[in-house]
């Protein structure tokens, strides 16, 4: 099974992980997202960034996380998987917070820039996040089920693989 773990605690000159590729969607020179301080922020859901790795419809993805000015934004983001970089077409899983305990998981279809939402699940939370907390995203992918947990919130979705 493919595996790959970042610290961040190396980037290239203009501060991009070298374990992801970036697609850009916007035009500014920083790609709004840089390593800093053994973290990668992400700070505009303009540009996707791929991880470096097959495009897996069978694994498991771990990451951990911080929101910042969460009472200023509604947090949102994806994690995609089966993507395509070419056809720029595959799934994922977005994660929408919207200040008010409830965590937002869809499961969606991505083929350029047009997301389509296939499955949604409201989860609603005991306690609000936190600023600036960390919290932990588990993704498990197995034969057309996407399961796992986000910051609390549990969700599974069945697709049909391409």
């Amino acid at each position: 099974m493919f595996s790959i773990v970042d610290d961040f605690r190396s980037s290239d000159a203009n501060r991009q992980p070298y374990s992801f590729s970036i697609e850009r969607h916007t035009p500014i020179d920083n790609m709004h997202a840089w390593v800093d301080n053994d973290s990668f922020y992400m700070a505009s859901i303009g540009n996707r960034y791929i991880l470096n790795s097959p495009a897996f419809l069978n694994g498991e993805f771990k990451m951990s996380f911080k929101i910042s000015y969460m009472s200023t934004i509604r947090p949102k983001f994806f994690i995609f998987f089966g993507y395509d970089e070419v056809s720029r077409c595959g799934y994922g899983i977005s994660f929408a917070y919207d200040l008010a305990n409830t965590i937002t998981l869809c499961l969606v279809e991505v083929c350029n820039k047009y997301t389509s939402t296939l499955q949604q699940n409201n989860v609603e939370l005991a306690a609000p996040l936190v600023d600036g907390e960390e919290y932990i995203c588990n993704l498990k992918l197995d034969g057309g089920c996407a399961s796992g947990n986000v910051a609390g919130a549990d969700f599974s979705f069945s697709f049909q693989p391409r």
